[in-house]
C-alpha cells in the first residue's frame, strides 16, 4: 500500500485494465492453426502469457534455468533466462491498425476495447528500436530453406545495450505467404555454446500446416482486455493518460520477475475507481487500485505502480503474520521501486539509500520508529523510508546472489511469516553474522552508525 494522505478535489474515473493471464505451460511443440505452422520449443521450457502490450506478439517461452553475468569491476550480478519469441509480420495489406474503439453500452457508458496489431514493419525495425541506441549488430546473415520454406538466419551480438550483460540472438525467419514468422532466440553469449545444438533442433523443426482459416491479423484482443471508462469524470487526455499508466503493467511484471522470480499469480489488471482515497494506491491480490489523482502524476506514478505490483509478491503471496511485520512487505515493496529504477538504467539503488540517510540522518523522530515494533499509530510512514534502507544496507553486506536469493525463497514461498522468520531466512542465505547488522536496522531507535559493517558503501 502506498500511504498518500492528503485532501483531494476532484471526483474522477473509474477504470478497470483487467488483463486475463493463463498459468505457465510447459513447453513442447507450439502450432499455430491461424498463421499455419508448427515447431519444436526447448525442453522444459515454459509458455509465458503476453501482457497487454504484447498481444501482437504470437507466442513467448523461458528457459526453467537462469544464467548470470556480473558487471566488471564487482557490480550487479544479473540474471537471465534464455528466451524464444514467436512473432508475426503479416503483409501490409492484409493488416489494420491499432486503436482504441469506442462501443456504446446498454446503460449509456462507453465500452472501451483495445485493438492492437504489431508496432513494427519488419523484423529489422524491431530489432533496431528494440536496441535502440546502438550497441548491437548483424554478427551474420544468411539465405536458407527448411523445407519448402524459404529462410532468413539472423545471428545478432549485443553487448553496450545489454544490461544483463554480451547476448547471443538467433532468429530465423521464415516467409509464408502473406507473413514472416520471426522466431528469435536470446540468450547470455556465455550460454550460447550450451544451448545452440538444441536451438539448431527447434528451429529445423518448423513446419507449415493447414490454416483454420481466421483472419491473419485479429484487430480485437477480446473482452480480457476490455476496459470501462466513466465518461462524465474525467477529460480524454486525462483517461488516455490513465489508460497508458496501467498498460505498463506487464512489462514492470517483467522487470520485478527478474528481482523476484515469476509472477505468483495467474491473472493481472489494475482498477482506477471513481472514488475518492486517502492512499495513493492499495495491494488488491491480481488487480491493485490506483486513485486517480496519483496515477496521473507523472512524477509520482512510475513508483507507484511498481511499488504495488511488488506486493503481488510482498504482502499478497506472502502476507504478515501481525502487523507489527509490516516491514516483510511495504519494506521490500519500496524497495523495489529502487531496485526497478536500478535495473532499467536509472539511479543505482545504493545511491538512493545513501541520499535518503544523509536527509534523516539527524532526525531523531523518524529513527524512534523501529521496524521490529512500530507501534500501531505508525506502521504506514517509516517504513517507506527506513525499510528499503535496510534492505539495500543489507544487499552491499551479503551481495547480490544471495539477497535475491533470499527475496525470491521468501516471495515464491505463500504463506503469512513473521519479521523473526524474515532474520532468520536471511541470516540462512549468508556467513556472516548478521546480528550486529539488525541491531542497528530492525530494532534500534536511533539512526545506523555509517560503516561498512552496516551496509554502507560509496
Amino acid at each position: 500500500m502506498e500511504d498518500r494522505r492528503r485532501p483531494l478535489a476532484l471526483l474522477l474515473l473509474g477504470i478497470a485494465a483487467l488483463v486475463g493471464l493463463a498459468p505457465l505451460v510447459r513447453a513442447g511443440t507450439h502450432k499455430d492453426a491461424r498463421i499455419g505452422f508448427s515447431i519444436q520449443t526447448p525442453s522444459q521450457w515454459a509458455s509465458i502469457p503476453m501482457a497487454v502490450d504484447e498481444r501482437w506478439m504470437i507466442a513467448k517461452y523461458v528457459s526453467d534455468k537462469a544464467n548470470f553475468w556480473t558487471e566488471k569491476g564487482g557490480g550487479w550480478t544479473w540474471e537471465h533466462k534464455p528466451d524464444m519469441q514467436v512473432i508475426a509480420f503479416v503483409d501490409a495489406d492484409v493488416r489494420e491498425k491499432a486503436k482504441l474503439v469506442a462501443k456504446e453500452k446498454r446503460d449509456g457508458r462507453s465500452q472501451w476495447v483495445v485493438e492492437f496489431d504489431s508496432p513494427y514493419k519488419d523484423y529489422k525495425d524491431f530489432l533496431g528500436r528494440r536496441y535502440q541506441g546502438g550497441g548491437w549488430y548483424v554478427k551474420d546473415e544468411k539465405q536458407d530453406k527448411v523445407g519448402d520454406v524459404p529462410v532468413t538466419r539472423y545471428e545478432i551480438k549485443v553487448d553496450k545495450q545489454s544490461q544483463e550483460g554480451p547476448k547471443v540472438i538467433v532468429t530465423w525467419i521464415y516467409h509464408v505467404q502473406d507473413v514472416d514468422v520471426a522466431v528469435q532466440f536470446e540468450t547470455l553469449e556465455d550460454a550460447w555454446p550450451k544451448l545452440s545444438a538444441e536451438i539448431q533442433k527447434c528451429l529445423r523443426s518448423f513446419k507449415c500446416v493447414k490454416r483454420s482459416g481466421e483472419a491473419l491479423y485479429e484487430a480485437s484482443t477480446g473482452a480480457d482486455a476490455t476496459v470501462y471508462v466513466d465518461e462524465s469524470t474525467l477529460t480524454a487526455e486525462q483517461r488516455k493518460t490513465a489508460f497508458a499508466a496501467l498498460l505498463t503493467t506487464g512489462r514492470r511484471i517483467r522487470t520485478l520477475e527478474r528481482m523476484f522470480g515469476p509472477y505468483p499469480f495467474t491473472e493481472l489488471g489494475g482498477i482506477v475507481p471513481a472514488h475518492r482515497l486517502w492512499f495513493g494506491g492499495l495491494e488488491t491480490q491480481t488487480r491493485p487500485v490506483y486513485e486517480a489523482r496519483s496515477i496521473l502524476n507523472r512524477g509520482f506514478e512510475p513508483g507507484l505502480l511498481d511499488h504495488e505490483l511488488a506486493h503481488m509478491w510482498f504482502g499478497d503471496n506472502v502476507t504478515v503474520r501481525q502487523w507489527n511485520d509490516i516491514f516483510t512487505t511495504e519494506g521490500y515493496a519500496s524497495w523495489a521501486q529502487w531496485g526497478a529504477t536500478e535495473l532499467t538504467g536509472g539511479r543505482k539503488a545504493n545511491d538512493a539509500l545513501n541520499r535518503a540517510y544523509d536527509r534523516l540522518k539527524d532526525n531523531d523522530d523518524f529513527w524512534k520508529i523501529t521496524m521490529i515494533d512500530p507501534g500501531r499509530s505508525h506502521l504506514f510512514d517509516a517504513v517507506y523510508v527506513r525499510g528499503p534502507m535496510a534492505l539495500q544496507a543489507l544487499r552491499n553486506v551479503i551481495g547480490d546472489q544471495a539477497f535475491f536469493s533470499l527475496a525470491k525463497d521468501w516471495a515464491q514461498d505463500p504463506g503469512s511469516r513473521t519479521l523473526e522468520e524474515w532474520m532468520a531466512a536471511a541470516q540462512a542465505h549468508t556467513t556472516i553474522d548478521l546480528g550486529p547488522f539488525f541491531r542497528a536496522w530492525i530494532y534500534s531507535p536511533s539512526a545506523p552508525a555509517r560503516t561498512a559493517a552496516n551496509g554502507f558503501r560509496e
